[in-house]
């Protein structure tokens, strides 16, 4: 199949509020003009600011559902919520037998807002042979010290960009709230908010890993990649004053 506008192929959650995980994510990859298609790794019921079920899907239909899209040459692939570093595994080795060249983007979810947990954390997780399959990694400053085992977040980025790229928001860092931070071998970047009213929104982070991945699949240069999704997601908190996003106003 060839498209007009390239495929983004998002790997996570069924949020019913549309706020997050893959209706969030393929919003966001429609509103960027890619052509977005989602896998499951699990059904929740929740509202826009309380989690009160999640029923992981086997690692057997994970992979049932990616071989039905392996006909399609995506791009770029976001990965959400996964339950643990066994899922996280099977999903990076899935995507890397069907689209080898892809890039892999992996938004870390602890936790949701509630503080309910969706990744089964285990602290002695060695990551070193993970997180150099996957292009870049988006966490909070929360999930970049777990990721690291350190406390200071200069010392976690210098850790891990030896490993991966990381996109870090800024939206926990109380110090520093809106400074986001890109992190590659040849050093760290400081992404600068912009000047604005925004509202804290739910599924603020799917939203941003999918649009990196849509504004690389659209082939626009590092730098760009960067701006132009950093400048989305800030449109998309200051839509409104509610929890759930708009994306087309």
């Amino acid at each position: 199949m060839k498209p007009s506008r390239p495929f983004v192929l998002t790997i996570g959650g069924f949020d019913p509020t549309g706020g997050a995980g893959v209706l969030a994510d393929i919003k966001t990859a429609e509103r960027l003009r890619c052509y977005g298609m989602a896998v499951l790794t699990a059904n929740t019921a929740q509202r826009e600011d309380k989690v009160i079920e999640v029923n992981w899907l086997s690692h057997k239909f994970i992979q049932a559902q990616c071989e039905a899209l392996k006909h399609i040459e995506f791009k770029a692939i976001k990965i959400g919520i996964v339950h643990n570093v066994e899922m996280l595994t099977h999903v990076i080795e899935i995507t890397t037998k069907y689209w080898p060249k892809a890039t892999v983007i992996w938004d870390p979810v602890l936790k949701a807002s509630d503080n309910t947990s969706f990744f089964d954390f285990d602290s002695k997780t060695d990551y070193n042979n993970i997180l150099p399959k996957i292009s870049i990694i988006t966490p909070n400053s929360i999930e970049l010290s777990w990721l690291s085992n350190l406390v200071n977040l200069e010392d976690s980025l210098d850790l891990l960009r030896t490993k991966t790229n990381i996109y870090l928001t800024g939206g926990h860092n109380k110090d520093k709230i809106g400074v986001d931070y890109f992190a590659d071998k040849s050093g760290v970047k400081k992404l600068n908010p912009k000047a604005g009213t925004y509202t804290p929104k739910h599924g603020s982070g799917c939203i941003l890993s999918t649009a990196l991945a849509s504004n690389i699949a659209l082939d626009f240069p590092m730098h760009l990649v960067l701006l132009k999704s950093k400048r989305y997601i800030e449109k998309v908190l200051g839509s409104n004053k509610t929890l759930l996003a708009y994306h087309y106003q």
